[in-house]
């Protein structure tokens, strides 16, 4: 998967390819559970793999929601955009 991580604020994206069991397609079809109401639905997640997609450490980031949005994409196809 390609994951674009966009700052709100600054409008800045930064994008990262992501391996991980945590998979938007499955043999059970869609799911994107973790990235939109689960773990890395927070800003203090998403704030870690905005800094990390650029080599940066773990920022010191508050719980919030609303700083970061994602648009994700696997095999060509977006699953996942909250750009809009």
């Amino acid at each position: 998967m390609i994951v674009e991580v966009r700052h709100n604020p600054t409008g800045e994206i930064r994008s990262f390819d992501y391996e991980s069991s945590y998979r938007i397609t499955s043999s059970s079809g869609y799911d994107d559970y973790i990235w939109t109401e689960g773990n890395y639905s927070c800003d203090c997640n998403r704030a870690l793999f905005f800094e990390r997609a650029i080599g940066n450490g773990d920022p010191d980031v508050p719980c919030s929601s609303g700083v970061y949005s994602l648009r994700i994409t696997e095999r060509g196809v977006v699953v996942l955009n909250e750009f809009d």
